[in-house]
């Protein structure tokens, strides 16, 4: 009986070990599969990360690529901006200078209108006098001995005597007819040795007249052109004075008397001062014997 115990219990031990041998066999086979498994993953992740590090270097690349990009643009903006900012003063320059041009024109204007509205002023103040003057019958007329009842032709010399007295007593006198060509306008001068308007107490006023002559019919109208007339030097015929410009636009014909002044015409209040007028310098001298002479050189008709 022993024997037999023993014996089974020596076949259970056998058998437990057995179970144990191909219990660690088997985990051992596990074991095996599950390093093989983990090597597999391994190998796996290796592969996924050099798949990343790839992909991290080509996206470093490309960040790089952009940044280049970014600083490019930027650069091109700095330089669109500042190409902006130059135009811009540049812009800000010329429209300063047109503002200039413009103001300076514009002053140019106002002293034109001005200058208008004195010519104009004075042409009414003229126009009032020679008004009242007809209704006074009191047109002045030249002395018997300096009238030229036959009409001059230019270029035609005047000569005003008793200059002082003129001067003196605020008269003025009015020069025989002339006519500017053989068949032209038949005009007259208006002399005022003490000046009138701007000129009056410091200058000789020197207007210049259209009268009826003997070709109106004939002529263009209204007139235009320039009438050009200096004060002669009685010393010698040369330093005369400077040439004065009468423009004549748009006047029309006017019917008036031989000796009468009408009120058609052009003026110079400040043709020559009294300070220049007096001036003897051995060269030249405008008023001598109480005398003073003016020539109408040309008429410039306007076609």
């Amino acid at each position: 009986m022993m024997a037999e115990e023993l014996q089974r219990a020596k076949n259970l031990e056998e058998q437990e070990l057995t179970d144990i041998r191909d219990t660690a066999i088997n985990a051992n086979d596990t074991k095996g599969r599950k390093m093989d498994e983990v090597k597999e993953n391994v190998d796996v992740l290796k592969e996924q990360m050099k798949a990343k590090e790839l992909e991290l270097a080509n996206m470093k690349e490309t960040t790089e690529s952009l940044k280049k990009a970014v600083d490019d643009k930027g650069r091109e903006l700095k330089e669109m901006r500042k190409n902006a900012e130059e135009r811009d003063q540049v812009v800000q320059e010329s429209m300063k200078q047109m503002k200039e041009m413009f103001e300076q024109e514009l002053m140019k204007l106002r002293e034109e209108v001005k200058m208008t509205k004195q010519q104009l002023q004075h042409q009414v103040e003229i126009n009032e006098q020679l008004q009242q003057d007809l209704l006074n019958h009191g047109i002045p007329i030249l002395l018997p001995h300096l009238i030229d009842t036959s009409s001059q032709v230019l270029p035609a010399v005047v000569k005003v005597t008793e200059f002082e007295k003129c001067k003196r007593n605020n008269k003025y006198w009015q020069s025989p007819a002339f006519y500017t060509n053989t068949e032209g306008y038949k005009m007259c001068l208006k002399i005022t040795p003490n000046g009138v308007s701007a000129g009056s107490g410091t200058h000789v006023s020197v207007d210049v007249y259209l009268m009826s002559g003997e070709h109106d019919d004939q002529l263009t109208w209204p007139a235009k052109g320039i009438l050009t007339i200096q004060i002669l030097n009685q010393i010698s015929d040369s330093h005369h004075g400077e040439l004065v410009k009468y423009r004549f636009v748009g006047v029309n014909a006017c019917q008036v008397k031989e000796q009468e002044v009408s009120a058609f015409g052009v003026y110079s209040d400040k043709f020559i001062s009294h300070k220049n007028l007096y001036v003897v310098d051995g060269r030249y001298q405008y008023f001598k014997n109480n005398c003073v002479f003016f020539r109408v050189a040309d008429f410039q008709q306007d076609l």
